[in-house]
């Protein structure tokens, strides 16, 4: 994924961010793809947040980049208030409007669910794909979908 996104974060402010920059390198990674209108996602973010806490000292960073409706676009308030809700503490980056998901990410093929998440290795590669995401109103699905998610990083990071 050679792709430079442009992000927000804390700031209103517009900076790029790219899969190449120093703070992802060597690191397991999950990229989530999804928006703020979307329901899985919301369901998804408090266990990312808390996986990414969890395993951030062992070399894990998340990233999430947010697909949002055209008219969310120009004010970006609902994404704020999604980013504050869940306390998101990692890279919340605007790839644009939904519209765009194919073009964005052209080497996904087939890419119609949200939540999408992707675990990359420390050498960079894709090693898994995973589409929505059970609640945890979903119970033992969603029991057994957050330990296999736990199970996938923990194996990715202890790989060299």
């Amino acid at each position: 994924m050679r792709r430079t996104f442009s992000a927000w974060r804390e700031s209103p402010a517009l900076r790029f961010v790219s899969n190449t920059d120093q703070r992802f390198r060597h690191k397991v990674v999950i990229v989530s793809i999804g928006g703020s209108w979307c329901p899985g996602c919301h369901d998804e973010m408090p266990f990312l947040v808390d996986l990414r806490r969890k395993y951030h000292d062992q070399g894990l960073e998340v990233v999430f980049l947010s697909f949002e409706e055209a008219r969310e676009l120009k004010n970006l308030e609902r994404l704020r208030a999604f980013v504050t809700r869940y306390q998101v503490d990692f890279p919340v980056l605007v790839a644009g409007g939904t519209r765009l998901v194919r073009l964005k990410l052209p080497q996904i093929v087939n890419l119609e669910a949200f939540p999408t998440t992707l675990y990359v290795g420390r050498d960079g590669i894709v090693r898994g794909m995973r589409t929505g995401f059970a609640g945890a109103a979903a119970g033992p699905f969603h029991k057994s979908l957050t330990e296999q998610m736990t199970v996938t990083i923990e194996r990715l990071l202890t790989e060299p």
